[in-house]
């Protein structure tokens, strides 16, 4: 092989490469949302707090409005595994809970979506432990735009 073709080879490379790189989903960031339970249209306020890790793999919480015992407002915290990460599809499962009520941990199915400037993950979730009781429905986030000096 000589230079040229190498040369032509590499720069062929790079470009998908980039392109690549350019269309990958930035998942990294906070996504406030809320999820439905079915058939009721009842919302419930959840936030994901997602990090990119250094081997590209996310690192994620959850963060959950829940009512206490008492009816008070209580956040339930989740660590949250990543099932299945392809294109726009993100399938997530919450694995472990700052409450002792478990029951909640959900799997969401999710699809990225870019509209109006927004950045968005809308699919459904199920209850991950208590299948019997057919616990799903609609979830939906937005990713919180970054602050940046000088805007207002």
């Amino acid at each position: 092989m000589n230079h040229k073709n190498c040369n032509e080879g590499i720069s062929i490379f790079c470009f998908f490469a980039i392109s690549h790189i350019s269309h990958a989903q930035d998942y990294s960031g906070i996504w406030r949302g809320s999820f439905t339970y079915y058939p009721s249209s009842f919302e419930t306020a959840i936030v994901l707090e997602i990090a990119l890790n250094a081997d590209s793999s996310l690192k994620i919480k959850s963060y959950t409005l829940v009512k206490d015992v008492y009816e008070k407002d209580s956040i339930m915290i989740c660590k949250v595994n990543v099932v299945r990460k392809k294109g726009r599809k993100l399938v997530i499962e919450e694995i472990g809970a700052s409450v002792a009520d478990t029951l909640g941990l959900q799997t969401m199915i999710l699809t990225y979506q870019e509209k109006g400037g927004y950045e968005y993950l809308e699919g459904r979730w199920y209850s991950k432990l208590n299948r019997n009781l057919r616990s799903s429905g609609r979830i939906s986030f937005v990713k919180i735009k970054k602050y940046k000096e000088g805007d207002n």
